[in-house]
């Protein structure tokens, strides 16, 4: 029976420890989450409530989204200007809300050009240190947050994602390779990274579009190929014509 008692409390310990080596975040009902650690959670009605992130560096792209009372007291809808923050945390339960608890456009104004959000524990008087900024648009009609956030990480020299991290890499690369792109993004890196997690038949297909297409853009329909596929395509678009010359180059050598 004592035996049986000792291994259920190491157990127990092990289960406590278990839990706690997550960084556990409680939102505010205001705020919507866009984006968790470079990856946009997409379009929803529901907001979440709590969050539970990985131990280390974290990083979310966050925004306020609540009724606000106009000049003419009617209720319309109000979406902030999003935020994106970093900050290194462990085993903590955090609280995140807005610096300013916005009830009219006038107060949403004011806001918009210097968003604060503050993230701490339920009891602290002082919140972390958080590394937090307006997510500069990509442009066009839509907002594109996986390059948005990503082209952030680039310029902040953040690596967080596969994806900032295989840009980061381009420090290590062959100089002939060091061409960017009009956003300081390595285009070629891109292009490589996305053709590591391709399928054969992916490689393959986007190598027959690029030899056809040269130095112009490949049509593809958004959505009809892979994720691979898709993002090979968007990045070899994205490119100068000098790095569709490197994506060429090392196709011929794969």
């Amino acid at each position: 029976m004592k035996k049986r008692i000792i291994i259920l409390a190491i157990a127990s310990l092990f289960s406590c420890s278990a839990t706690m080596a997550e960084v556990n975040v409680e939102l505010d009902r205001d705020i919507n989450v866009i984006a968790i650690n470079g990856e946009s959670l997409g379009f929803t009605l529901m907001k979440k409530g709590n969050l539970e992130l990985k131990n280390g560096t974290n990083q979310l792209v966050v925004r306020i989204e609540k009724l606000i009372t106009s000049e003419y007291g009617e209720k319309e809808k109000y979406n902030s200007v999003p935020v994106i923050m970093t900050f290194d945390a462990n085993d903590l339960n955090l609280q995140l809300s807005a610096s300013k608890n916005i009830k009219y456009v006038k107060e949403s104004v004011i806001f918009n050009k210097n968003p604060i959000f503050i993230l701490k524990e339920p009891q602290a008087k002082t919140g972390l240190l958080v590394k937090q900024s307006i997510l500069p648009s990509a442009g066009g009609f839509t907002r594109d947050y996986e390059l948005e956030i990503a082209r952030y990480n680039v310029k902040n020299n953040i690596a967080l994602s596969d994806v900032s991290a295989a840009v980061l890499q381009v420090e290590n690369k062959d100089k002939t390779q060091m061409v960017e792109n009009e956003y300081g993004i390595n285009t070629v890196t891109m292009v490589e990274h996305w053709y590591s997690k391709a399928s054969k038949k992916e490689k393959e297909e986007f190598t027959e579009l690029a030899f056809q297409s040269r130095k112009n853009n490949i049509n593809l329909d958004e959505g009809n190929g892979s994720k691979a596929l898709d993002m090979m395509v968007h990045w070899y678009n994205e490119s100068t014509t000098e790095q569709k010359k490197n994506v060429i180059s090392w196709l011929f050598e794969k």
